[in-house]
């Protein structure tokens, strides 16, 4: 298969999860609007609701250790990014090499 073409799915892909990550933050705010920074933290002095990029950097901090997080939408969301993205490519570059 071209390069161009295993590009152009895998872009496809990222955009499809990036999608789905947009929706979830909007059903992470729908819940509940006191879901903030502080919680986070544990300093009261912080106490913005988390925004889209908070929200990404949270995704990002459970990718980073696992899955585990506070809140179980920012768990959601990066188990699908595990899933559907980084898990696909990882597997294709351990076929790719061995």
């Amino acid at each position: 298969m071209a390069v161009e073409t295993l590009i152009t799915m895998k872009q496809g892909v990222l955009n499809s999860v990036l999608q789905e990550m947009d929706q979830a933050f909007v059903g992470f705010r729908k819940l509940s609007s006191r879901k903030s920074i502080s919680k986070l933290s544990g300093d009261n002095k912080t106490d913005s609701v988390l925004g889209i990029g908070e929200f990404k950097e949270e995704v990002g901090k459970a990718l980073d250790n696992g899955g585990v997080h506070h809140f179980p939408e920012v768990v959601k969301t990066a188990e699908m990014f595990r899933d559907q993205l980084f898990g696909p490519l990882i597997q294709r570059a351990i076929c790719t090499w061995f």
